[in-house]
């Protein structure tokens, strides 16, 4: 938890970790009115559970940036992939069931994905990512959402992903924002620059929106 004043952490692997997986209670990450610089080669920000911004300034460069991308080898079809599973993949931020974020301002500069986690709420503040593969992708990743616990990467496995304000702003190599659900925009702003129409969700957004690229 990081509640105000200024911290910069550059580290050789996750900079901000919250692994405490056995109490529900912990395993967090709550920033507050901070202005917080992250540099690492893995993910910035990894929480088992939650992660939360309000009034933060945050900025995050993980795995060099975009420039940086990690292209994952495809394997032929019928065959199962031999990349190594212990290469990294540096996201942005990593969390296990939740990101919300109410105020502030996040830029985000990731060479694997910004953004991640079963549950995403935007409701204010800005937003800015820079990816090497999917901006945004809200996906269950390990965790088990109730009455999903067959989904395969292909159908709905419960998560959410909701724009009710503020402004978000995604540059990607891949999908600009990856979902195997119905993404919900009620208010606020995005844009997409890269390929805008390579979105795994079908969304018709219900408030201003424009795609760059």
């Amino acid at each position: 938890m990081v509640e105000s004043g200024t911290l910069t952490v550059e580290a050789g692997g996750d900079t901000l970790k919250s692994s405490e997986s056995d109490d529900e209670t912990k395993g967090f990450i709550s920033l507050g009115k901070a202005n917080i610089t992250l540099t690492s080669t893995d993910d910035a920000i990894s929480a088992t559970t939650d992660v939360t911004v309000k009034d933060t300034t945050l900025t995050i460069t993980a795995g060099g940036g975009q420039a940086n991308a990690t292209v994952e080898e495809q394997a032929p079809p019928g065959q199962e992939s031999t990349a190594d599973s212990s290469t990294p993949s540096p996201k942005g931020i990593n969390a296990g069931v939740s990101y919300t974020q109410d105020s502030g301002t996040v830029t985000v500069n990731a060479a694997d994905e910004g953004l991640q986690a079963p549950f995403i709420n935007v409701a204010g503040g800005a937003l800015s990512i820079a990816a090497g593969d999917d901006g945004i992708n809200a996906s269950n990743g390990d965790h088990v959402i109730e009455g999903h616990e067959n989904a395969d990467s292909e159908s709905d496995d419960g998560s959410v992903l909701t724009i009710s304000g503020g402004e978000v702003e995604v540059s990607h190599a891949s999908d600009g924002i990856d979902s195997t659900v119905r993404p919900t925009s009620r208010a606020g702003s995005w844009w997409c620059r890269g390929r805008p129409a390579r979105w795994t969700a079908r969304w018709t957004p219900t408030v201003r929106a424009r795609l760059v690229g």
